[in-house]
C-alpha cells in the first residue's frame, strides 16, 4: 500500500488504543512533522486525562508533557550514538578494554564472547585485560560482586598475557586459586609471593623508580623468610 499520501499510528495508553492518521497536503517532509506533532499531542492528551482525577488538568497535562518529552529513563537516541567521554577522563579500573576505545567489566566482556581477553590459566585463576587496556592482570574467577564488578586481581601488572601466563604457570601453580578470597589472603607464603611478582613486574616495566626497587628488596627479604620457614617446618 503506498502510504506517501498519509501516515498512520496507533498508540495505547492504560490499554485504550487510538489510531492518529495525517493526511498529506504538501511534502512527505510537512506530511511527517505533521504527524510527528499529531501523536503527541495525542500521547498527551491521554495521558492527560489519565492523570487529571489525581492531580487536575493543569498539573496533569504538565506531567504529562514532561514525560513525553523528558522521559525519566533518560534515554540515548540510538541514531546518534552514545555521548563522547570527556577527553583525557581516566578509565575506572573496573573496566577492560574491549575494544580499542571501548571498555566494559570484566563480566560483560565476557558475557560478549570477548574469549580473547580471559584465559584460565591455572584452576580459579585467569589472565585478563588490565583497564589501560595495555597490560595484562591475572584475577580470581567467581569473585564478581556489586560492590566490585571486575572482581579481585593479585596485583600484579604484566606487559603481556604470555608474560602473566609464564609467571602463573611458573611461580604460582603450586598454590590453590580456588579458595575464598579470606582463605587466600590468610596464606601468608601465597601473598609474599605475589607481592614479590608485583614489584619486580613493576621494577622491569620502570627500572628508574627507586622506591619500587627498595619495596621489591623487602619482598624478596619477606618472601624468602615464609619459604625458610615452612623448609624448615617440613
Amino acid at each position: 500500500m503506498n502510504t506517501d499520501g498519509f501516515r498512520e499510528t496507533t498508540i495505547r495508553v492504560d490499554g485504550i488504543e487510538q489510531t492518529i492518521r495525517t493526511e498529506r497536503t504538501s511534502t512527505v517532509k510537512r506530511l511527517e512533522a505533521d504527524h510527528t506533532k499529531a501523536v503527541k499531542a495525542a500521547l498527551v492528551a491521554r495521558r492527560t486525562e489519565v492523570l487529571s482525577d489525581i492531580f487536575g488538568p493543569d498539573e496533569a497535562a504538565r506531567k504529562a508533557k514532561a514525560a513525553l518529552f523528558t522521559p525519566a529513563c533518560n534515554y540515548v537516541d540510538a541514531r546518534k550514538g552514545f555521548p563522547k567521554a570527556p577527553a583525557g577522563k581516566a578509565v575506572p579500573d573496573y573496566l577492560v578494554e574491549v575494544a580499542p576505545g571501548h571498555y566494559a567489566t570484566a563480566e560483560a566482556a565476557e558475557s560478549m564472547g570477548a574469549d580473547e581477553l580471559f584465559e584460565e590459566v591455572l584452576p580459579g585463576l585467569r589472565v585478563c585485560r588490565y583497564a589501560d587496556g595495555k597490560r595484562w592482570t591475572l584475577r580470581l574467577a567467581g569473585t564478581a560482586t556489586e560492590e566490585k564488578p571486575e572482581g579481585t586481581h593479585l596485583g600484579p601488572l604484566f606487559k603481556s598475557r604470555d608474560r602473566a601466563r609464564r609467571v602463573a604457570f611458573d611461580e604460582l601453580s603450586g598454590f590453590d586459586w580456588t579458595r575464598s578470597v579470606d582463605e587466600l589472603r590468610a596464606d601468608e607464603v601465597a601473598g609474599a609471593t605475589v607481592r614479590f611478582i608485583k614489584w619486580r613486574e613493576h621494577v622491569a616495566s620502570k627500572p628508574s623508580d627507586a622506591w619500587a626497587k627498595a619495596q621489591l628488596r623487602e619482598a624478596e627479604a619477606a618472601l624468602k623468610d615464609f619459604q625458610d620457614t615452612v623448609s624448615s617446618v617440613c
